[in-house]
């Protein structure tokens, strides 16, 4: 938990930077992304998982053209049209949230992210899946005397990396264009619609790390099943 707060807390002067020179993206565009791209922070030493089997369903769903939110997202070669808006477990949640981070990662040379890095997975399933992770941090850091900061800090990034996503993945085919389309619209009603990490960590902070339900609550906040597989009790998952 230490390296991810802290590898977290090391792109938060970034992605704020980010968010910053978008409203002047019209203008600066090129030289704002590969600005951004330079200082995106690794995430370091995850340890490889051995695949799961739905991993593999993952390559037949990446895609090299412009999704919208909603208007034609399930029509993009299979993007965005699985059950994991209710479906999804721990275990992909945290798969989607490796994809993201490495993403981020390989961008520093152009400070883009080609749509097929995230392969297939779109933001509203990005979205949830780093919501699980705060639910979890919530446990994993519960009771310790740095509580309050590294949780805050966490869900603060948490917060970020969706809209700065918005702004840097483009179709593969527009990587080095100099004005590229992009994939995700953050004027979307429905991203805009959508619970904040911060929203959603307050209504942790109401279930309390002690609530023997805590997480099929969870589940049933971000409208997803809650089954035989998923974390139990207020047990957290640990890493």
């Amino acid at each position: 938990m230490d390296e991810l707060v802290g590898n977290l807390a090391a792109i938060t002067f970034i992605t704020t930077v980010a968010l910053l020179w978008s409203w002047l993206y019209p203008i600066a565009n090129n030289w704002w992304m590969r600005v951004t791209g330079q200082h995106v922070a690794e995430k370091a030493g995850r340890e490889k998982k051995t695949e799961p089997a739905w991993r593999e369903n993952a390559e037949q769903r990446k895609n090299d053209s412009v999704v919208p939110l909603i208007t034609g997202l399930a029509a993009k070669q299979g993007v965005g049209t699985s059950d994991l808006h209710r479906t999804m477990t721990f275990s992909q949640a945290q798969h989607v949230y490796d994809i993201v981070a490495e993403s981020l990662l390989n961008a520093r040379a152009r400070g883009r992210i080609p749509v097929s890095a995230l392969q297939g997975y779109d933001i509203f399933e990005i979205c949830t899946a780093h919501k699980l992770q705060v639910a979890n941090e919530f446990l994993l850091l519960a009771g310790r005397d740095d509580f309050e900061q590294r949780f805050t800090e966490g869900v603060e990034l948490y917060d970020r990396i969706p809209l700065h996503l918005t702004m840097v993945v483009v179709p593969d085919n527009e990587l080095d264009a100099t004005v590229p389309r992009h994939v995700f619209d953050f004027q979307d009603p429905r991203f805009l619609s959508e619970e904040t990490p911060s929203s959603f960590a307050a209504f942790c902070r109401t279930l309390g790390a002690q609530n023997p339900i805590y997480w099929q609550q969870v589940y049933t906040r971000l409208n997803l099943e809650y089954s035989s597989t998923s974390p139990r009790g207020n047990l957290p998952v640990e890493h």
